[in-house]
Protein backbone atom coordinates (compact mmCIF):
# COMPACT_ATOMS: atom_id res chain seq x y z
CA UNK A 1 0.00 0.00 0.00
CA UNK A 2 1.44 3.37 -0.96
CA UNK A 3 1.77 6.25 1.50
CA UNK A 4 -0.84 8.17 -0.50
CA UNK A 5 -3.33 5.31 -0.26
CA UNK A 6 -2.67 4.79 3.45
CA UNK A 7 -3.08 8.52 4.13
CA UNK A 8 -6.34 8.74 2.17
CA UNK A 9 -7.78 5.66 3.87
CA UNK A 10 -6.83 7.09 7.27
CA UNK A 11 -8.54 10.40 6.45
CA UNK A 12 -11.66 8.64 5.19
CA UNK A 13 -11.79 6.29 8.20
CA UNK A 14 -11.36 9.22 10.62
CA UNK A 15 -14.36 10.86 8.94
CA UNK A 16 -16.44 7.72 9.54
CA UNK A 17 -16.40 6.29 6.02
CA UNK A 18 -17.45 2.64 6.25
CA UNK A 19 -16.06 1.72 2.82
CA UNK A 20 -12.84 3.76 3.10
CA UNK A 21 -10.72 1.32 1.06
CA UNK A 22 -13.25 1.16 -1.78
CA UNK A 23 -13.79 4.92 -1.76
CA UNK A 24 -10.03 5.47 -1.81
CA UNK A 25 -9.68 3.29 -4.91
CA UNK A 26 -12.59 5.04 -6.58
CA UNK A 27 -11.24 8.50 -5.86
CA UNK A 28 -7.77 7.50 -7.05
CA UNK A 29 -9.23 6.08 -10.27
CA UNK A 30 -10.99 9.30 -11.29
CA UNK A 31 -8.63 12.00 -10.01
CA UNK A 32 -6.65 13.91 -12.62
CA UNK A 33 -4.24 15.67 -10.27
CA UNK A 34 -3.21 15.60 -6.64
CA UNK A 35 -5.06 18.90 -6.11
CA UNK A 36 -8.26 17.38 -7.52
CA UNK A 37 -7.81 14.27 -5.37
CA UNK A 38 -7.36 16.37 -2.23
CA UNK A 39 -10.43 18.43 -3.10
CA UNK A 40 -12.54 15.27 -3.58
CA UNK A 41 -11.29 13.79 -0.30
CA UNK A 42 -11.94 17.09 1.51
CA UNK A 43 -15.49 17.05 0.12
CA UNK A 44 -15.99 13.47 1.27
CA UNK A 45 -14.53 14.16 4.71
CA UNK A 46 -16.81 17.21 4.87
CA UNK A 47 -19.87 14.98 4.67
CA UNK A 48 -20.62 14.45 1.00
CA UNK A 49 -21.67 10.88 0.25
CA UNK A 50 -20.30 8.81 -2.62
CA UNK A 51 -23.32 6.80 -3.65
CA UNK A 52 -24.98 4.89 -6.42
CA UNK A 53 -28.24 3.04 -6.71
CA UNK A 54 -29.43 1.13 -3.65
CA UNK A 55 -28.39 -2.16 -5.29
CA UNK A 56 -24.88 -1.01 -6.27
CA UNK A 57 -21.85 -2.26 -4.45
CA UNK A 58 -19.38 0.41 -3.26
CA UNK A 59 -17.08 -0.41 -6.17
CA UNK A 60 -19.73 0.74 -8.66
CA UNK A 61 -20.26 4.15 -7.08
CA UNK A 62 -18.91 7.34 -8.55
CA UNK A 63 -17.65 10.41 -6.71
CA UNK A 64 -19.57 12.59 -9.14
CA UNK A 65 -22.91 11.61 -7.54
CA UNK A 66 -22.74 13.20 -4.11
CA UNK A 67 -25.27 14.60 -1.73
CA UNK A 68 -24.82 16.03 1.75
CA UNK A 69 -25.39 13.80 4.77
CA UNK A 70 -28.25 14.72 7.07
Amino acid sequence: MSATTANLIARLRAAGCVFAEEEDQLLLSVQQSSAELNAMVDHRVGGFVIEGDAHDSPSHRTPRSRRPRH
